[in-house]
Protein backbone atom coordinates (compact mmCIF):
# COMPACT_ATOMS: atom_id res chain seq x y z
CA UNK A 1 0.00 0.00 0.00
CA UNK A 2 1.40 3.05 -1.02
CA UNK A 3 1.88 6.06 1.65
CA UNK A 4 -1.71 7.27 1.45
CA UNK A 5 -3.44 4.39 2.20
CA UNK A 6 -4.92 5.47 5.19
CA UNK A 7 -6.09 8.39 4.18
CA UNK A 8 -7.75 6.86 1.57
CA UNK A 9 -9.39 4.50 3.13
CA UNK A 10 -10.47 7.33 5.66
CA UNK A 11 -12.25 9.14 3.07
CA UNK A 12 -13.30 5.97 1.27
CA UNK A 13 -14.88 4.78 4.71
CA UNK A 14 -16.33 7.99 6.07
CA UNK A 15 -17.71 8.98 2.84
CA UNK A 16 -19.53 5.80 2.53
CA UNK A 17 -21.89 7.14 5.58
CA UNK A 18 -23.28 10.30 3.88
CA UNK A 19 -26.61 10.83 3.08
CA UNK A 20 -27.47 13.03 0.06
CA UNK A 21 -26.86 16.45 0.64
CA UNK A 22 -24.12 15.84 3.35
CA UNK A 23 -20.33 16.69 3.08
CA UNK A 24 -17.18 15.15 5.08
CA UNK A 25 -15.62 17.82 7.40
CA UNK A 26 -12.27 17.61 9.07
CA UNK A 27 -11.87 13.52 8.61
CA UNK A 28 -9.12 12.49 11.82
CA UNK A 29 -7.47 9.46 12.74
CA UNK A 30 -7.62 8.26 16.26
CA UNK A 31 -8.85 5.93 18.98
CA UNK A 32 -12.82 5.44 20.69
CA UNK A 33 -11.48 4.55 24.90
CA UNK A 34 -14.33 2.60 26.01
CA UNK A 35 -15.13 2.62 29.86
CA UNK A 36 -13.94 -0.80 29.88
CA UNK A 37 -10.52 -0.17 29.05
CA UNK A 38 -11.02 -1.67 25.78
CA UNK A 39 -9.69 0.69 22.69
CA UNK A 40 -11.04 0.87 18.78
CA UNK A 41 -8.49 2.63 16.36
CA UNK A 42 -10.43 4.50 13.73
CA UNK A 43 -11.73 7.58 11.77
CA UNK A 44 -13.46 10.13 12.21
CA UNK A 45 -15.68 12.67 10.72
CA UNK A 46 -18.30 16.00 11.02
CA UNK A 47 -21.32 16.75 9.11
CA UNK A 48 -23.38 19.66 10.35
CA UNK A 49 -25.18 18.00 12.56
CA UNK A 50 -23.30 14.04 12.99
CA UNK A 51 -20.86 12.29 13.96
CA UNK A 52 -19.54 10.06 11.46
CA UNK A 53 -17.34 7.04 13.10
CA UNK A 54 -15.97 4.29 11.30
CA UNK A 55 -13.65 1.37 13.50
CA UNK A 56 -11.31 -0.57 12.22
CA UNK A 57 -11.17 -4.07 13.51
CA UNK A 58 -7.83 -4.05 15.61
CA UNK A 59 -4.67 -2.59 13.99
CA UNK A 60 -6.04 -3.93 10.34
CA UNK A 61 -7.27 -2.01 7.62
CA UNK A 62 -10.64 -3.89 7.95
CA UNK A 63 -13.63 -1.90 9.11
CA UNK A 64 -15.36 -3.50 12.19
CA UNK A 65 -18.18 -1.07 12.50
CA UNK A 66 -19.55 2.45 11.12
CA UNK A 67 -21.89 4.71 12.81
CA UNK A 68 -23.61 8.19 12.32
CA UNK A 69 -24.33 9.61 15.60
CA UNK A 70 -26.28 12.74 16.47
CA UNK A 71 -24.39 15.98 17.35
CA UNK A 72 -26.57 16.94 20.32
CA UNK A 73 -23.64 17.69 22.49
CA UNK A 74 -23.81 18.66 26.24
CA UNK A 75 -20.54 19.64 26.51
CA UNK A 76 -16.83 19.24 25.05
CA UNK A 77 -13.68 18.80 26.93
CA UNK A 78 -10.55 18.79 25.22
CA UNK A 79 -7.51 17.69 27.62
CA UNK A 80 -3.28 17.45 26.40
CA UNK A 81 -2.47 14.35 27.03
CA UNK A 82 1.01 12.81 28.33
CA UNK A 83 2.90 12.88 25.27
CA UNK A 84 3.05 15.80 22.96
CA UNK A 85 0.67 15.95 20.61
CA UNK A 86 -2.00 14.20 21.80
CA UNK A 87 -4.78 15.00 22.97
CA UNK A 88 -8.54 13.15 24.56
CA UNK A 89 -11.73 14.68 23.41
CA UNK A 90 -14.44 13.80 25.80
CA UNK A 91 -17.68 14.32 24.26
CA UNK A 92 -20.89 14.69 26.77
CA UNK A 93 -24.28 13.72 24.35
CA UNK A 94 -27.53 15.32 26.17
CA UNK A 95 -28.40 11.52 26.11
CA UNK A 96 -26.48 8.74 26.51
CA UNK A 97 -23.21 7.81 26.97
CA UNK A 98 -19.97 10.11 26.61
CA UNK A 99 -17.56 9.01 23.95
CA UNK A 100 -13.92 9.75 24.77
CA UNK A 101 -11.42 10.01 21.75
CA UNK A 102 -7.23 10.30 22.07
CA UNK A 103 -6.36 11.67 18.98
CA UNK A 104 -2.87 13.14 17.90
CA UNK A 105 -1.87 16.36 15.59
CA UNK A 106 0.39 13.96 13.82
CA UNK A 107 -0.85 10.14 12.30
CA UNK A 108 1.98 8.78 9.42
CA UNK A 109 -0.15 7.97 6.56
CA UNK A 110 -2.63 10.77 7.04
CA UNK A 111 -1.15 14.29 5.89
CA UNK A 112 -3.99 16.49 6.17
CA UNK A 113 -3.99 14.98 9.85
CA UNK A 114 -3.19 18.30 12.47
CA UNK A 115 -5.51 20.77 10.51
CA UNK A 116 -8.02 18.45 10.23
CA UNK A 117 -7.82 17.80 13.68
CA UNK A 118 -8.00 21.66 14.39
CA UNK A 119 -11.47 21.96 12.32
CA UNK A 120 -12.84 19.32 13.84
CA UNK A 121 -12.03 20.54 18.10
CA UNK A 122 -13.34 24.01 16.56
CA UNK A 123 -16.19 22.73 15.07
CA UNK A 124 -17.42 20.08 18.34
CA UNK A 125 -16.73 23.44 20.75
CA UNK A 126 -18.88 25.51 18.33
CA UNK A 127 -21.56 22.99 18.31
CA UNK A 128 -21.44 22.06 21.80
CA UNK A 129 -22.17 26.22 22.79
CA UNK A 130 -24.66 26.58 20.13
CA UNK A 131 -26.46 23.43 21.71
CA UNK A 132 -26.39 25.26 25.11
Amino acid sequence: MNDNSYQDLMIRSLTELLEPGETLQYPIYGTLLEKKGKHWFGFFGLTERFLLITLLQGDSKEIAWSSRVTLDLASVAVKHCLFPGQRMLTLQFREGESCRIRVSSRVVGIPQQEKNLNGFLASLVKIAVRSC
